[in-house]
């Protein structure tokens, strides 16, 4: 039972080989129908079951978005991304059909470590996981796209990292494919010592390490007892971490009851400290209690006293009131003569100033009279007399009498 990881890379559309029709490439719409498991794509599987997405996209939405990044992305050079570039990374990884009989719990935690590892590997560039189980061994598909470069560029190589090492590696073909193969090597190392380690599996297979059936038996029974050792360690390690965060919590309690215990003996120092002065207190009013007792007994007679002197005023007060209550009333009755005085002569001043308009008024109608009865003319008809316009002398004349009349009639009107 040893570890299987495989890593391919894709195009978005495939390249027909012409001469050799067998070794024309795949591409990525094929192998995407291929994982949702479309009829007309797995004639190799006869009982086909539903796939099932552990983590992020189906492979329809992982295919939509890598066409949309390879449209918005240039290659190295800044020219359009050709239609056969490798441009999406795919891998399959697999367990043996024994491995998830044996117990269901221990491949649960497999398939959890599984995705564990692609996350941390691959993080935001890890798009899906699928897990197919209707073939002879349950095997998990990962998708992985690259991201674009600030420069909106897009290589393979930032996440497949033997390209990365064939790439950046000087000197001929051969260097380039020994840097490829030991990339390779050490990414096989780390699923390994990652995840494969953990539940027995063997690095590389019998044929792989040219290894006879016993000694390749000897292995996988020395991965089991690795395996064995592995869970003991691990449950061990979850009891001890178990006990840890129970340590951490009792300490927690400890730590909180101690603090409680400070605050009660603060509390019990202040109210030792408060009791002492409490008593000290007590203590000093018993005196003066005392004191004071001593002074009632001996003073009973001057209260005595002043209670005659406190009774003996009240009736003085009581007389005063009356006064104060009679002088009160003459203080009212005067007032009410002096305005009643104040108002008659009022009455007084407006009757004398009648008297002197009618006075004046009575002057003024004798002159008047008098001046009317004679024949004297006035300088203003003897005007309109010598111009010859009587009808205008008679109108101002008219006027001037209206006049007169309405200044007679008026109260105000003076001499």
């Amino acid at each position: 039972m040893y570890q299987f990881l495989h890593i391919e890379t894709y195009s978005l559309h495939s390249k027909y080989n012409k001469k050799s029709p067998e070794k024309s490439s795949k591409s990525f719409h094929s192998v995407s129908r291929e994982l949702m498991r479309h009829p007309d794509a797995i004639p190799h599987v006869p009982n086909p079951l539903p796939p099932s997405v552990l983590y992020g996209y189906d492979a329809y939405v992982a295919l939509q978005l890598a066409q949309e990044r390879v449209n918005a992305s240039t290659d190295q050079l800044g020219r359009k991304i050709r239609k056969d570039a490798q441009v999406v990374l795919s891998g399959v990884i697999s367990c043996p059909s024994d491995f998830k009989e044996e117990s269901d719990k221990t491949y649960k935690e497999w398939l959890a470590d599984n995705i564990k590892y692609l996350q941390s590997k691959y993080k935001g560039e890890l798009i899906s996981v699928i897990l197919h189980e209707d073939e002879s061994h349950p095997h998990l598909h990962f998708i992985c796209i690259p991201k674009q470069t600030d420069d909106c560029k897009l290589h393979i190589k930032s996440i497949h990292e033997p390209i990365r090492a064939r790439e950046e590696t000087s000197g001929g073909r051969k260097a380039k494919y020994e840097a490829y193969k030991k990339a390779f090597r050490e990414l096989q190392d780390e699923y390994y010592y990652s995840v494969a380690s953990k539940y027995g599996f063997l690095r590389d297979g019998a044929r792989k390490q040219r290894l006879t059936r016993s000694e390749y038996m000897k292995r996988k029974e020395s991965a089991k007892k690795l395996f064995v050792v592995h869970q003991d360690l691990s449950d061990k390690f979850e009891q001890h971490k178990k006990q840890k965060n129970h340590i951490m919590l009792e300490k927690s309690n400890i730590e909180k009851e101690r603090d409680s215990f400070k605050k009660q003996e603060l509390e019990v120092i202040e109210s030792k400290k408060d009791l002492v002065e409490i008593t000290k207190i007590t203590k000093e009013r018993e005196a003066d209690m005392l004191c004071l007792f001593k002074r009632r007994k001996s003073k009973s007679a001057e209260i005595e006293f002043y209670k005659n002197e406190a009774k003996s005023l009240r009736s003085m007060l009581t007389r005063f009131k009356r006064k104060v209550l009679e002088l009160k009333a003459l203080v009212k009755d005067y007032k009410d003569k002096i305005h009643q005085q104040a108002f008659e002569i009022d009455c007084l001043r407006t009757r004398v100033k009648d008297l002197e308009r009618e006075k004046a008024m009575g002057a003024y109608k004798t002159a008047i009279q008098k001046y009317s009865d004679s024949n004297v003319l006035t300088p203003r008809q003897e005007f309109f007399k010598g111009e010859g316009k009587e009808s205008r002398a008679e109108l101002v004349s008219e006027k001037e009498t209206k006049i007169k009349r309405s200044k007679s009639k008026s109260l105000d009107y003076e001499p």
